[in-house]
């Protein structure tokens, strides 16, 4: 919808429609609606997400755009930060209606902000152009490779950092680390996230993508090898942020180089396209992770399995730079500023 009618219209609606859910779930009267007011607010962040991402990518010089993309997503682990401690201390005044509620109010005054501050940027199709069906904005022109080689690596990547986030409290417990040390090790592992994304990010456009992302997941690989080793509770908690400092930052710099992957016209539907795999990913992990620890697999068999799949992370990264065909390279990025 955003490479038709225009990427600012639909962020606008996509906030407004966040703000309009949220208070609908606030409003619940039972397990139905709630649901339903979850499943809808959902489809709002994921329409704002990736055409976000496009919108920072087009509005900035190419030379820095990565780095600029990045920072802008550093919003989403500030954002559980901020919200982890906020919903905490207004739950106990207002309960979890008035948190929704507040959400929803924050949410409407950014839909406001939006419409008048956010600049609007005309979606043209260039002379030549292919036609904007889904599937040949996707796998026409050559790109059939480079969109699997792309899903797979939002799909892997993902699925890492979701594990990590829904069952690193249940691992610090399994460790035989005090219950305490849970909160203390989600904190650090989300400020590494922050610092991760912002200077992963920034080296990308000033490295390459294929030399930063491929050293970044190859030394995640052996920082999983050390964390699932870990024992005391001051290692595992400044050790959980130096993880994921790689972790955050490999995985929101993907997104922040897809929109250089599809043509500048048809740029939302291939962000998008990739966020919705990546979201396969978020359920993958958590779950699979699950299974391994219900049928009596510690902690740290489950962290060392995640070292198969940054390798593959990394092959990922080296497929496509090649299928690109030089749009990942650095010198690309430093000629072509962006239109």
């Amino acid at each position: 919808m955003a490479d038709r009618l225009g990427r600012k219209a639909i962020i606008v609606l996509s906030a407004f429609a966040m703000s309009l859910f949220t208070f609908a779930t606030a409003a619940a009267i039972g397990f139905t609606s709630l649901f339903w007011g979850r499943i809808a607010t959902g489809l709002a962040i994921g329409g704002a997400m990736p055409n976000t991402i496009v919108m920072v990518e087009a509005m900035t010089d190419r030379r820095r755009a990565t780095g600029v993309v990045t920072l802008m997503m550093c919003g989403i682990p500030v954002g559980g930060i901020v919200a982890a401690l906020a919903s905490h201390g207004l739950a106990v005044w207002v309960g979890w209606r008035g948190v929704l509620a507040f959400s929803g109010t924050f949410s409407l005054l950014i839909a406001a902000a939006t419409q008048l501050w956010l600049p609007t940027i005309p979606v043209t199709r260039s002379q030549g152009a292919g036609p904007h069906r889904l599937g040949a904005v996707l796998f026409g022109g050559g790109r059939a490779v480079l969109t699997g080689l792309l899903w797979l690596l939002s799909i892997l990547s993902l699925a890492v950092v979701a594990l990590l986030a829904v069952w690193l409290p249940t691992m610090v417990v399994d460790k035989g680390l005090a219950a305490s040390a849970a909160y203390s090790t989600l904190m650090a592992w989300n400020v590494g996230g922050v610092f991760g994304v912002v200077i992963v990010g920034r080296l990308c456009d000033r490295l390459g993508p294929r030399n930063t992302l491929m050293l970044s997941y190859l030394t995640m690989a052996a920082l999983f090898v050390v964390f699932a080793k870990l024992s005391s509770t001051s290692n595992f908690v400044s050790f959980a942020a130096i993880v994921n400092f790689f972790v955050a930052g490999s995985h929101y710099t993907v997104y922040g180089l897809s929109p250089r992957l599809y043509p500048a016209e048809d740029a939302g539907t291939g962000v998008g396209a990739a966020l919705a795999a990546g979201r396969v990913g978020s359920v993958l992990g958590p779950s699979v992770a699950g299974g391994f620890l219900n049928s009596g697999s510690s902690a740290a068999q489950v962290i060392l399995g995640l070292v198969p799949v940054a390798l593959i992370c990394t092959l990922c990264v080296w497929g496509l730079v090649i299928a690109s065909r030089g749009k990942l390279n650095r010198s690309q990025a430093a000629l072509h500023p962006a239109d």
